[in-house]
């Protein structure tokens, strides 16, 4: 008799793949926030609870569904990003091999 079998279906681990597909987002967004989603690294691999436990996860952590500052901080980062540089002074004589 094969033990895997038997086990219900309350002690399956999902996989990145299954949590991004119900939660409807990229696996890149589940990567950045497994330890809010309640993920543990098992053998190199990322493993989550069961979806209602998710959830919970989520409600519990606030700053997954909510986080005023994070679309603050995007915008501080695209707006350094984006600065005009000044062009550099290039001198063909810099060192002085041109006398």
């Amino acid at each position: 008799m094969n033990p895997e079998t038997n086990k219900s279906d309350k002690s399956k681990m999902l996989k990145v793949k299954d949590v991004s597909q119900f939660l409807q987002k990229s696996p890149s967004w589940v990567y950045k926030n497994w330890k809010q989603l309640g993920g543990v690294k098992c053998a190199g691999s990322l493993l989550f609870p069961q979806e209602q436990d998710i959830y919970m996860n989520i409600l519990n952590h606030s700053e997954i569904t909510s986080n005023p500052n994070i679309n603050q901080k995007n915008e501080q980062k695209r707006k350094k990003n984006n600065r005009v540089r000044k062009p550099v002074k290039m001198d063909m004589n810099r060192h002085n091999l041109l006398n």
